[in-house]
């Protein structure tokens, strides 16, 4: 499992080795959006774009996926 925690950001990221991303709330750790099965493997990169709103990940099967967030406040 690999993390990107970027500061002052209000949620941080998390891939699995099964291909998941797990988007959780840095405020009180509580999950944010789960995504099964973004990838077909190990996540190796992710980030976030400036204003939060979409996460761009990349995977050992050499993909890349752009994943949109929801406002959840």
């Amino acid at each position: 499992m690999c993390a990107l925690i970027i500061s002052p950001s209000p949620i941080y990221c998390r891939g699995t080795a099964e291909g998941n991303i797990i988007i959780n709330s840095s405020t009180n750790l509580r999950v944010h959006t789960y995504v099964k099965k973004t990838h077909l493997g190990f996540v190796t990169a992710s980030a976030f774009s400036l204003d939060s709103r979409a996460l761009v990940s990349t995977s050992m099967d050499s993909s890349s996926r752009v994943t949109l967030i929801k406002d959840k406040n």
